[in-house]
């Protein structure tokens, strides 16, 4: 156990919530506190990675999904929301000030009027490389207590977790529109 004061406050708040409800499975309670103290310490440092390149998460996302797509590639606005995770109006916004950044171009599709394809400039490309660098070394730092054996083991359970949540989000969705 950490000796972080949020830790401890989560602990806490965690022996209380079993005291009043002693009959109930809190098993999974520890993990699901750590991981929200770690998304608000990750949320926190990723703000700080990327300031100096005058970026916010979501752009990031977008100007690396689509450096990876290749530097000339282009994608529709759907697609790049699916990796950011923002709305259609959040996606709508980020590339608003990406294109007004200069480090993106909207241009119509080639065959649909009603689509538009998403490109980087050259300047978003050396952009989309240099914060990937810093979120490389800001990577090596984060696992660097971590062997590979462990860090294989990590990806394996994210994933699952990752699926989990993905599978309940679904059926929430299915369940509010049923009502």
């Amino acid at each position: 156990m950490t000796d972080n004061a949020a830790a401890q406050e989560l602990l806490r708040i965690q022996k209380a919530w079993e005291s009043e409800f002693p009959n109930e499975d809190h098993t999974a309670i520890p993990m699901i506190t750590r991981l929200g103290i770690f998304s608000g310490y990750y949320r926190l440092a990723y703000e700080r990675l990327l300031k100096p390149f005058g970026l916010r998460n979501t752009d990031y996302h977008v100007l690396g999904t689509l450096r990876s797509y290749g530097a000339k590639t282009p994608s529709s606005p759907t697609a790049l929301s699916r990796f950011s995770f923002q709305n259609n109006a959040g996606t709508t916004r980020t590339l608003d000030r990406l294109e007004s950044a200069g480090l993106i171009e909207r241009r119509p599709h080639s065959v649909d009027r009603r689509r538009v394809d998403i490109t980087l400039t050259k300047r978003g490309a050396e952009l989309a490389e240099k914060s990937y660098r810093a979120d490389l070394d800001f990577a090596q730092q984060l696992f660097a207590n971590f062997s590979q054996s462990e860090q294989d083991q990590l990806i394996k359970l994210v994933d699952d977790l990752i699926d989990n949540l993905t599978g309940f989000i679904k059926t929430t969705n299915s369940t509010k529109k049923q009502h």
